[in-house]
């Protein structure tokens, strides 16, 4: 997993727009750590390089990096 970089996406009731891009980004950069700030309680697919920090309620896209 390269730990120089990764993507950090906050997101709020999305899931039907994220989880084909979530399949798609870790199929074709797999050593790219994506981390996804989940405001809402959404049924986010996970992959191995993707980690997903659940707040419990929305604090807006502002406050959840």
């Amino acid at each position: 997993m390269n730990k120089l970089f990764a993507i950090g996406i906050p997101t709020y009731n999305q899931c039907d727009l994220l989880n084909p891009f979530l399949k798609k980004y870790s199929e074709d950069f797999p050593d790219t750590r994506i981390i996804l700030i989940d405001n809402g309680d959404q049924p986010l697919t996970t992959f191995q390089n993707t980690e997903v920090i659940r707040r419990g309620l929305n604090l807006g896209f502002t406050k959840s990096v």
